[in-house]
């Protein structure tokens, strides 16, 4: 597995309140480029569109601790998804669904994980969870 470098920085702060209201910021801007739903192309994947309405329903399923170490990351996530060229990781699951891995390196030289699912019948990627990959 190869890691692309960005220069975004996860998310400060140790309060969820504190960095779901920057993540929320975050996710209102690509909300308002974008016409329907909101959406980033990117490059890994011939500069399809990758939905990320889901992620935020995805991530309040979490527990409280889990969802804030994950939230900190979607300004990481986006950057990644955005312009790394590297392929990335595939699983097939029984459901029909595929499941893809990009690795990536945050500006403060942490590692993190960007996972995308793809819907076999619509073909349509979403952005499914952005977490730090442990040691």
């Amino acid at each position: 597995m190869n890691y692309f470098k960005i220069k975004t920085r996860p998310i400060s702060g140790s309060n969820l309140k504190e960095v779901s209201k920057k993540m929320l910021r975050e996710f209102h801007d690509i909300e308002q480029r974008t016409k329907r739903r909101p959406s980033v192309r990117c490059k890994a994947f011939e500069n399809s569109k990758i939905f990320i309405g889901e992620y935020i329903s995805h991530q309040n399923q979490k527990k409280r601790a889990d969802r804030l170490r994950r939230l900190k990351f979607f300004p990481c996530a986006i950057d990644l998804i955005e312009n790394t060229t590297e392929k990335p990781t595939e699983k097939v699951l029984k459901s029909g669904e595929v499941l893809y891995r990009l690795y990536g390196i945050a500006g403060n030289g942490q590692k993190f994980i960007v996972q995308i699912s793809k819907n076999q019948n619509t073909g349509n990627k979403r952005l499914m969870s952005s977490f730090p990959k442990d040691r």
